[in-house]
């Protein structure tokens, strides 16, 4: 889909420069899905097909180890910030301030969905919820409305507060996930998300779990049974929701009613989940 993207913009005659980031390593002695390391690639090979005259500009973001991000992310981004500079004209300087100025809002942001439990796309959770559910999955599938069809809006619909690993706590995601299982996660987001759905097994945070992912994705088909494996013993129900080019939105529809009607069903029955963190 994100190639998709590329070319509809490479299309698009008023496009004259698409910016791209390999996302490489966001934590030391970790990395990125390989997917998303991939992607640069597929998409300047896309570019260089005949006829094409847009210009693409990549960024390979890697924090190496025995470094700290705030010294190195200038260092990281000091060669495309000069790039950058020379193809739009400007100073070094005035490029160098708005990237800053960008990072600071979206950490300001990212502070926001986490103090204040925020969802992304506008949308609001329900004053009294039937039940409380984990949605995990990557943010590229769970906020994009397409390739998701609105389920998180869909379990909301249901009754249900939806809570994400966006608003949890990163430290204490890493920390569940190096705990709670055999062995590290070298997959960055991968952990995290194995850390929200930790440790929602361990407090009884929430009443249930829906994995959403990608169909052939190979960190999330890594975890997936380890999670539910976990989540059995447990006792928490933990549903997986794979999605694709050919998902439809009655399958979505009802695999969302299905499981609301399970947890609320469970509620009332007053299942117990352990307290354990």
């Amino acid at each position: 889909m994100a190639v998709g993207h590329v070319d509809f913009l490479a299309k698009n005659p008023e496009v004259d420069i698409i910016f791209l980031i390999r996302p490489v390593a966001e934590e030391r002695l970790e990395l990125n899905c390989p997917y998303m390391l991939g992607y640069p690639d597929y998409t300047r090979m896309l570019l260089k097909e005949p006829g094409r005259k847009i210009r693409s500009l990549q960024v390979e973001f890697r924090l190496r180890p025995g470094t700290k991000a705030g010294q190195e992310i200038e260092g990281i981004f000091k060669s495309e910030i000069a790039e950058i500079a020379e193809i739009f004209g400007v100073s070094y300087h005035l490029v160098r301030k708005e990237f800053f100025e960008a990072l600071k809002l979206q950490k300001e942001h990212e502070r926001q969905v986490y103090l204040n439990k925020l969802l992304p796309n506008g949308l609001e959770q329900p004053e009294s919820p039937k039940f409380r559910v984990l949605a995990l999955g990557h943010s590229y599938n769970l906020w994009d409305n397409i390739m998701s069809h609105h389920i998180v809006s869909k379990i909301i619909d249901q009754g249900g507060h939806v809570t994400t690993k966006e608003m949890l706590d990163k430290e204490l995601l890493s920390k569940c996930a190096k705990r709670g299982l055999p062995k590290e996660l070298f997959w960055t987001q991968s952990k995290h998300l194995a850390g929200a759905a930790l440790q929602a097994m361990n407090t009884g945070s929430v009443d249930g779990i829906m994995f959403i992912q990608s169909f052939g994705c190979g960190p999330d088909a890594t975890i997936t049974p380890l999670l539910a494996r976990e989540a059995k013993k447990a006792k928490m129900p933990f549903s997986i929701i794979n999605i694709d080019v050919q998902t439809a939105d009655a399958g979505i529809d009802t695999r969302v009613e299905a499981t609301a009607d399970a947890l609320i069903e469970d509620i009332l029955e007053g299942r117990k989940v352990r307290t354990k963190c």
